[in-house]
């Protein structure tokens, strides 16, 4: 009878030394055969540039035309009318605001 509960605890301290033996083998170090590592060849000297300063693209001033070519003005300046007020209003309109940046 105590045979049998010696023979599972054998058996489980063997599994366990087994595991870690391969673990450690598998973790080991086995630099001292292994080839020296390729170099890479040196990296590629930038080409010389000129002393010149480079061409800048001229500044464009915004296009602030509108479509029927009216010109854009800040909404500060805009006045309307009482008559105009009540035609906005009056209107069911809708809007669509499209921003656009370049660059």
């Amino acid at each position: 009878m105590t045979n049998n509960r010696r023979r599972p605890k054998w058996l489980l301290i063997v599994s366990l030394l087994a595991v870690f033996a391969v673990v450690a083998a598998a973790c080991a170090d086995d630099a001292d055969d292994a080839p020296p590592p390729a170099t890479t060849a040196a990296p590629e000297a930038a080409p010389e540039t000129d002393d010149e300063t480079p061409a800048v693209p001229a500044a464009e001033a915004p296009r602030t035309q509108g479509p029927g070519g009216e010109e854009a003005v800040a909404s500060s300046e805009v006045t309307l009318s009482g008559d105009e007020i009540a035609e906005v209003q009056g209107g069911g309109y809708t809007a669509a605001l499209l921003w656009h940046t370049a660059g």
